[in-house]
């Protein structure tokens, strides 16, 4: 029992000629579909390396920015050293009470100036005088 030559044989080859076809063509999406793949990811690196690019010149204008506040704090810092030290120098509030009480025991604004005292001085000399 021999099958037919016939009508198998091409039904066979036509089965098997719209399987190539179909494999032809899933391949040739697949195709596409890796072509498209390609092309995002290449655009995603790029924009990757704009981004890492961007992020790197921040991070440097940072940085810069964050030496020169270091030095202002520091600057800021001797400063501040310097104006207490100075202010340790400043009389006390005792020291200050008791020249206050000094100057108006003595009080200077009723002292007499040289000039003064020649005038007076003269002023007696020739009273003698008259006499």
């Amino acid at each position: 029992m021999t099958p037919a030559p016939g009508p198998s044989r091409p039904s066979r080859m036509d089965s098997i000629d719209a399987s190539g076809r179909s494999n032809e063509r899933r391949l040739k999406m697949l195709e596409e579909r890796l072509t498209n793949m390609r092309s995002k990811l290449q655009v995603t690196e790029q924009n990757m390396i704009q981004k890492n690019k961007l992020i790197f010149e921040d991070i440097r204008a940072t940085s810069l920015e964050m030496t020169d506040i270091k030095k202002d704090i520091q600057e800021l810092k001797e400063k501040i050293l310097w104006v207490v030290k100075e202010m340790q120098d400043f009389a006390k509030r005792e020291q200050v009470e008791m020249l206050k009480k000094y100057l108006d025991y003595w009080n200077p604004f009723k002292f007499v100036t040289k000039s003064d005292v020649e005038a007076t001085v003269r002023d007696v000399i020739e009273k003698m005088r008259r006499e």
